[in-house]
């Protein structure tokens, strides 16, 4: 840590939560634990689950899960309509 309390998170682990420069994070404690998450854009979140939509329609299997995951994506999309107003 540095004199400002900055702290460098190894690459490794950046790009095991796929954070880059710029990237934001949340930063919380648990339990006595500092706990660093990646803060996802919404359409960053739609993005994965329309990939996960595509890889399920491809298959044809799992079409419960393919409804849960279209239900999320519009959730989140209505999300963000409200913070945007």
């Amino acid at each position: 840590m540095d004199s400002k309390g900055r702290v460098t998170i190894p690459k490794k682990v950046r790009d095991s939560l796929e954070i880059e420069e710029g990237s934001r994070v949340e930063i919380q404690t648990e339990n006595g634990h500092i706990v660093v998450k990646p803060e996802r854009d919404p359409e960053y979140i739609i993005d994965k689950m329309n990939s996960i939509l595509e890889g399920i329609e491809r298959t044809g299997s799992e079409k419960d899960l393919g409804l849960i995951a279209e239900e999320h994506i519009q959730n989140v999309r209505t999300q963000t309509e409200k913070k945007d107003e």
